[in-house]
């Protein structure tokens, strides 16, 4: 049975089923990564929004993969404004785009890696020197842009955690890997499912289009639109052929839930007020 809300103020709580992690800003996940990048074994770090909130509503199969992550960090700003209304401690988003740059800059100073799936026509190398360039110490590792069919390929996994931990094969054992899986939602979590039992250790961060902005190909919005939440409008008259679509059936889907943040934080603020009265 899928919960509705949790209660915990801090910990990974529950957005109407969804995981959430509360209580955590970019620069504190950033920490929490390179940690998790560090350890014996393999970890995965999503960040939910509405795409996938309405995607873990109805898929069973997205659900179990999701519900792997260590961590859970709300990227699109409806994620954020329904945790708040229904009481979750959401300090601020936390976007794939600034978390794969803070992990990074994190990791340089510990000697890291950083390997990069997904992409196309040479993004992921080009968005990979582009974050070593910024973060001092990051070595860049394995870059490649599978095909749809590659994933699938048990062949091909096994080649690419072959690849991935001969780079690291003369590093410390403990120094971060990071591998940011640029697919989009859920082929980036199934293939973290089939890659994780492969790779010896590492974080894997679900990061979607943070390929494309970290290589310039895409233009992200101005900071100003991100800090008001904005930053999909702007992505939907910059696309508006591929995102058009995906927003509308996202808003669709996603209304009943808001509807019902809604009524929580209303209860809320009536009991507040009768209990000031009293």
């Amino acid at each position: 049975m899928v919960r509705r809300m949790g209660s915990a103020r801090d910990g990974t709580a529950s957005l109407w089923g969804m995981p959430l992690t509360q209580g955590i800003t970019a620069t504190s996940a950033a920490g929490i990564v390179n940690r998790l990048a560090s350890g014996a074994s393999c970890s995965l770090v999503v960040t939910p929004n509405a795409d996938h909130f309405v995607r873990w509503q109805r898929d069973h199969r997205f659900r179990e993969a999701y519900s792997q992550a260590s961590l859970h960090l709300a990227d699109g700003a409806a994620i954020v404004w329904m945790a708040r209304a229904i009481g979750l401690n959401c300090p601020e988003r936390v976007t794939g785009v600034d978390l794969l740059e803070l992990a990074c800059a994190r990791a340089g100073r510990d000697g890291g890696t950083l390997h990069i799936i997904g992409g196309t026509a040479g993004r992921a190398r080009r968005a990979g020197l582009s974050l070593v360039a910024s973060a001092p110490g990051l070595r860049l590792g394995v870059c490649v842009e599978p095909s749809a069919e590659q994933v699938q390929s048990a062949a091909w996994i096994r080649s690419i955690a072959t690849q991935i931990d001969a780079y690291d094969a003369a590093s410390d054992r403990h120094t971060p890997r990071l591998i940011a899986v640029c697919l989009g939602s859920p082929k980036q979590e199934y293939l973290y499912e089939r890659l994780s039992g492969k790779v010896s250790y590492g974080a894997f961060l679900g990061v979607g289009a943070a390929v494309d902005f970290h290589s310039g190909a895409i233009k992200r919005a101005p900071e100003w639109i991100g800090r008001i939440g904005l930053e999909w409008l702007f992505r939907l008259f910059r696309e508006p052929k591929r995102m058009g679509p995906r927003y509308a059936r996202d808003i669709a889907q996603l209304a009943p839930f808001a509807w019902r943040s809604v009524a929580v934080l209303v209860r809320g603020f009536v009991t507040k007020q009768s209990r000031r009265i009293q």
